[in-house]
């Protein structure tokens, strides 16, 4: 009979190899650059703003938010601060320690 391990205990089994715990993290640096990207992009269609519009409202060049949408460029702290609060939001994160939250200041 097969025993089911949790995603945690797995993670870290397949993290002692150092070329696989290598190629879990660029995986999920890429999968959270991609979410990142078309969050943004999606946050920004639904307020019916344009990539121009955008860029007008933090003084980058259409160019910029292209970039940062379509992941050619990172993007800073700074900037995704920036670009929700004139969009109106404001920007709230959180670091987590063992389940619980810790609200950090930006």
């Amino acid at each position: 009979m097969s025993t089911t391990k949790s995603y945690s205990v797995l993670r870290d089994e397949l993290r002692k190899d150092p070329k696989v715990a290598k190629q879990m993290d660029a995986e999920f640096k890429r999968t959270l650059r991609e979410h990142r990207q078309m969050t943004l992009c999606q946050l920004r269609k639904s307020l019916n703003i344009t990539q121009a519009e955008m860029a007008k409202m933090i003084n980058v060049s259409q160019s910029t938010i292209s970039q940062l949408e379509n992941g050619v460029i990172e993007m800073s702290l700074v900037t995704l601060y920036s670009l929700i609060d004139h969009m109106g939001g404001e920007l709230q994160i959180n670091a987590v320690f063992d389940g619980k939250k810790v609200a950090l200041n930006v």
